[in-house]
């Protein structure tokens, strides 16, 4: 038997004591726990911010609770609807940050130029102008040559679903989007953009629920740049104004079981009708990484093997994924930033033999040289993240070449393990190729 839920994402920016976190945090986790309710929060200084899932009357009456009774004030609730044998959370977790979202190395030129409003829909000043989801609409119809239009959300959400026209940051987590946002606006065709109080140029913004535009547009505005906006309540109140999708296209990524929702979340498996399988593809605007296909469906089991994030592969693809080099299954896959490591970059090294070894690390021994003589070659004006070699991105920040030391070294150590292991069985005179078990022998 399923059951229908009520789901809540809810923020507010509002001024906390260290005091008022902790009885927070305690009476918070005393009423989810008796009604039964799952979900995350986090609670920091400046306010708080999360998702919730429950039954309806439970998450009614703890809306109620953190606006009346935690002094929050009114909130912008979002809720939605799903049926299901489970709850779309695991478990509960209500837990104390530095920051409702963090916005890294830039944390301290944001905080500077924003302060509490409780006026404001967010709860801060300093922000860019919040349109409502009409409002978004008309700007986004009426689209001049000079308008920009950002996607704050990751890159992988916005790979399987977009408003029309939007430029994904390319980002893996918040706190790069900063540095995305001045690399993005500096490199755009609009001239407007290299003078940011040029008066004819008009940046919008969106994201899922609205919390992460607060920063993004405050950043942008404390840059200079006038006409900053941003859609309020994100991409859930606009599918609520317009059910069918209006701009947006494909799926609109949520971060519990459900994993993506919007107007287009069709499957065509069983569907006979070419042509009407044809039409509702078209709707899926998400591809494949490996083949391209069209795919918007990410799995938990799908997670780059380097950095962890969702990967997108469809499972004709997830069935075949062989390395191009060895010809081996392996069962792992790399999302768009670590492509060039694709064939040289596995976590379970077990599966592989001292040959096969050897080629990843001389294949990671010759990347990481790469990556080393173009950091130095511009080290005058500072290595970007990414550079184009020959036909491939390469990239060569600190971090990549740390990673690849890394499993270079893990490498070494697996090929002494094996090496030590084939010589001591050898010693005992027995077959390696008769040994059963999981570990470095297989049959």
């Amino acid at each position: 038997m399923s059951y229908e839920f009520k789901i809540v994402l809810f923020y507010k920016y509002i001024s906390f004591s260290e005091n008022d976190q902790d009885i927070i945090i305690e009476r918070l986790n005393q009423s989810c726990n008796e009604m039964g309710v799952l979900g995350r929060v986090l609670i920091a200084n400046e306010g708080l911010n999360g998702t919730l899932a429950g039954k309806s009357t439970y998450i009614d009456k703890l809306c109620e609770t953190i606006e009346f009774d935690f002094g929050v004030g009114k909130v912008d609730w979002k809720f939605s609807e799903c049926t299901g044998f489970d709850l779309p959370f695991l478990n509960l977790s209500i837990r104390k940050v530095k920051e409702l979202v963090s916005s890294g190395s830039t944390s301290s030129f944001i905080q500077s130029n924003i302060g509490f409003d409780p006026t404001s829909y967010g709860g801060i000043s300093g922000t860019g102008k919040h349109l409502t989801a009409s409002e978004f609409h008309s700007a986004l119809s009426n689209k001049t040559p000079n308008d920009i239009i950002l996607d704050i959300r990751n890159q992988f959400e916005h790979d399987i679903g977009h408003f029309e026209g939007s430029i994904g940051l390319g980002t893996t987590t918040y706190a790069e989007t900063f540095s995305a946002l001045d690399k993005t606006l500096s490199i755009l065709p609009h001239q407007p953009c290299q003078s940011p109080s040029a008066d004819d140029t008009h940046i919008y913004m969106y994201c899922t629920g609205g919390i992460r535009c607060e920063k993004a547009s405050a950043y942008l505005c404390a840059k200079g740049y006038k006409n900053v906006y941003q859609l309020q309540g994100g991409i859930h109140r606009y599918l609520e104004a317009y059910p069918d999708g209006g701009m947006f296209h494909g799926k609109n990524f949520v971060f519990d079981s459900r994993v993506a929702v919007g107007p287009h979340s069709h499957s065509t498996d069983d569907i006979n009708n070419d042509d009407e399988k044809e039409r509702l593809q078209t709707e899926v605007v998400g591809r494949c990484l490996d083949c391209s296909i069209a795919c918007d469906h990410y799995s938990g089991k799908h997670v780059c093997t380097v950095c962890r994030m969702p990967v997108l592969i469809c499972s004709s693809c997830v069935s075949i994924n062989i390395s191009r080099q060895i010809g081996r299954t392996v069962g792992e896959f790399h999302c768009q930033r670590h492509r060039d490591l694709k064939d040289l970059y596995f976590t379970d090294l077990k599966v592989f033999n001292q040959e096969e070894l050897q080629l990843q690390r001389d294949g990671l021994s010759l990347l990481l040289h790469e990556t080393l003589k173009i950091a130095s070659q511009r080290q005058c004006e500072g290595a970007r993240d990414v550079e184009l070699v020959g036909s491939k991105l390469l990239c060569v920040s600190k971090n990549r070449r740390r990673t690849i030391r890394r499993q270079l070294d893990k490498i070494q150590k697996t090929m002494e393990a094996l090496q030590s292991s084939s010589s001591a069985m050898l010693s005992e005179h027995i077959n390696p190729n008769d040994r059963v078990g999981t570990g470095f022998w297989k049959q």
